[in-house]
Order: structure tokens, then C-alpha cells, then sequence
């Protein structure tokens, strides 16, 4: 395991390079405990969003759930901007709907 660590804590550049997305959330909690009262973690699930990686899923996805680049960051963003410090560790959709782990 890989926690290439800084004067903060684990350097999140390296482990997310070397782990899978749930240790980059693991480290990024461990910072977060570092400064409880600063920071907040979340995970956030931005929808499918029409990209070239995301084609081969459009088939099965309502039209109405298929999201540019653009509408997806600014339901990300109407989240973010509704964060505090009770909110970190949870994931949530694009909806801003608390998503279980």
C-alpha cells in the first residue's frame, strides 16, 4: 500500500495513482480529521454525462438523464455550494440525493 505521506498526511497525488478510488476517499478523510473544522469530504456521482466514454451506455439512459458537461457541473456546483461540515464522509447523486455507501 501506498500512502506517500506529507507534514498533513497521506499526499493523495500518489496514492490515487496507485489505488482504487475508495483509498483516494480514505485519505482524503484521514486530511480531513487533520482539519475537522475546515474541511469537508464528500463523494459526489455527477450522472451520466454524454462523453465519449459514457456512449456505449446512452442506449439505456432517458433522455432525460443524459447530462452535458455543463448541466452536470452546475448540479454539482448547486451542491457544493450547500456543504457543511456535517455533510463530510457522505456521497451523494447529482440530484444532491444522499447516495447509501
Amino acid at each position: 500500500m501506498c500512502l506517500c505521506s506529507n507534514i498533513y498526511g497521506p499526499d493523495c497525488r500518489c496514492t490515487y495513482s496507485h489505488q482504487p478510488k475508495e483509498m483516494f476517499g480514505y485519505s482524503l478523510a484521514v486530511i480531513a480529521v487533520a482539519f475537522k473544522d475546515i474541511v469537508v469530504c464528500v463523494s459526489l456521482h455527477p450522472g451520466t454525462v454524454n462523453t465519449d466514454l459514457s456512449r456505449p451506455y446512452h442506449k439505456n439512459v432517458p433522455k432525460d438523464k443524459l447530462f452535458s458537461s455543463e448541466q452536470s457541473v452546475s448540479c454539482l456546483m448547486s451542491i457544493i455550494n450547500s456543504l457543511s461540515i456535517e455533510k463530510t464522509g457522505k456521497a451523494y447523486n447529482w440530484d444532491g440525493t444522499e447516495l447509501p455507501w
